[in-house]
């Protein structure tokens, strides 16, 4: 399994659609660094996608704070 493209992943999530893809890219690559396929197995990408919006979705409500 692979982690999910940035268009799979603004497919399933499109709540981030507003933000950009270097942001959006680079969650599903920091996320898919923590959940080693090894481990997850059958459910890596949804694991990956999942880990990226939690990420994101902090930031976002990290920078409504500010």
């Amino acid at each position: 399994m692979a982690v999910p493209t940035s268009s799979d992943f603004l497919a399933r999530f499109p709540e981030f659609g507003e933000l950009t893809l270097a942001i959006v890219e680079g969650a599903i690559a920091e996320a898919g660094r923590a959940t080693p396929e090894t481990q997850w197995g059958e459910v890596h990408t949804e694991a990956v996608s999942y880990l990226a919006a939690h990420s994101l979705s902090t930031r976002v409500m990290q920078v409504g704070l500010q």
